[in-house]
């Protein structure tokens, strides 16, 4: 049986306080979930999904604080990486809705860090391409994931040596569902 925590104190995020849903001005200590609802415990499910929320988050945070751009936008870039990519086949290799994919791209093109081009055989295709400065942060951002900075800030407090281990897991699953 779970602990009567009101709903508007179970806010689970990266950080440790955080706004509450009811009112945003008000800040609160967000709530270890297993520890409000000891049931959860025993869903491995609950557990994934907060998991992936958090490193979600986390990843989110990073890239945001790092590199001046969110986590989709770098996913796009590395779509892009070493040649060019239809902003449709982007969105759809992502999973991305079309509508937030050309609101991604807006973005990325601001900042020029991709140049988006029209077919000339169909106006409503384009490809993307990254920028020279798309390509430079791009090869930081790819050498920090290489490092494990990304993974450390994410996954913590799992150990780095980890981290092959949970790509290996999360391939697996992609390439089952996808085969």
């Amino acid at each position: 049986m779970c602990a009567a925590v009101p709903a508007a104190y179970v806010c689970v995020r990266s950080e440790r306080i955080t706004r509450c849903p009811v009112d945003k001005k008000k800040k609160v200590k967000a709530v270890n979930p297993l520890k409000a609802c000891p049931s959860l415990s025993t869903s491995l499910m609950f557990q994934t999904n907060k998991a992936n929320e958090i490193a979600f988050a986390r990843c989110e945070q990073w890239a945001k604080e790092h590199y001046g751009i969110g986590l989709r936008s770098v996913w796009i870039m590395i779509c892009c990486d070493g040649g060019t990519m239809s902003q449709r086949r982007c969105a759809d290799v992502l999973g991305i809705n079309y509508n937030v994919m050309v609101n991604e791209i807006d973005e990325l093109e601001k900042k020029h860090l991709i140049k988006r081009m029209q077919n000339p055989k169909n106006r409503r295709e384009h490809a993307l391409r990254l920028t020279p400065s798309g390509t430079k942060l791009l090869g930081v951002i790819l050498e920090a994931q290489k490092q494990g900075d990304i993974y450390r800030h994410a996954f913590a407090p799992i150990p780095l040596e980890n981290m092959p281990t949970i790509l290996a897991a999360a391939r697996s699953v992609i390439d089952h569902e996808t085969e």
